[in-house]
């Protein structure tokens, strides 16, 4: 199955850890973890959002080279400063041409490394969990924050479950539109199809607990599945 080249951005979990690390917390394995699971979404193939890492005179060198690796025109850049003394610069832009302006006029010696990465907004947000045992279960709720489902703060709109033994799916709606999320979502979980069983049935996926969302592409009427963090079958079970 054919699947998007989009490396992931988990933005947020690096400042918890500089912040917890200032009171004499160590949460150094939450760092760990984040770069255990993008590690493993890249190693799976799971669509990912576009992020791009490099120093801003290389940036600069070749501007469309680097831009041109983006499907959405949003963005949001970060540039570090040389100096750790001087803040982050941090700005969201709406086209090309507004990313390359606001890099260009940093001032190069004092900012040295950047960071962009699709600013795409989102639509529904959802969890997987694949069991070892295969049993599935997939939620999805429309929220225009990515991990509103996980950390149970919304209702859920709809879910799905199959019988391990049938393969059959069961939903808890019959909104067309949300049944396909779900239903596709699955299918870009790797897997393998016994060549005599029927579609959906008998297939094996990849065990393990899943977080996702799906947002619009350049704010048009597309919408692009993104997978934000994986954690393996061994910590997660479905009921």
């Amino acid at each position: 199955m054919g699947r998007e080249q989009c490396p992931q951005s988990n933005i947020g979990t690096d400042s918890w850890v500089e912040t917890a690390a200032k009171l004499g917390i160590d949460l150094g394995w939450l760092a760990k973890n984040k770069i255990q699971s993008a590690s493993s979404l890249e190693e799976l193939d799971l669509p990912r959002q576009k992020r791009i890492v490099a120093t801003v005179d290389d940036f600069l060198t070749n501007p469309d080279e680097h831009l041109e690796q983006f499907l959405s025109d949003n963005l949001y850049i970060v540039i570090l400063p040389a100096n750790k003394e001087k803040g982050r610069l941090r700005r969201k832009t709406s086209t090309r041409k507004e990313a390359l302006e606001f890099i260009q006029t940093v001032p190069h010696d004092e900012y040295k490394y950047l960071t962009i990465c699709e600013d795409m907004p989102v639509v529904y947000t959802g969890a997987l969990t694949i069991s070892s045992n295969e049993t599935i279960y997939a939620e999805v709720a429309e929220s225009n924050v990515i991990n509103d489902v996980s950390h149970g703060r919304v209702k859920i709109e709809g879910s799905m479950r199959n019988n391990p033994y049938t393969g059959i799916m069961k939903y808890t709606t019959n909104d067309e539109k949300l049944r396909k999320l779900l239903w596709e979502t699955l299918q870009c979980i790797p897997h393998e199809v016994s060549e005599n069983s029927r579609i959906g049935r008998g297939a094996k996926y990849h065990p393990g607990y899943y977080e996702f969302f799906w947002s619009l592409i350049n704010n048009e009427n597309n919408l692009r599945l993104i997978f934000r963090d994986y954690q393996g079958a061994e910590d997660f079970q479905v009921p």
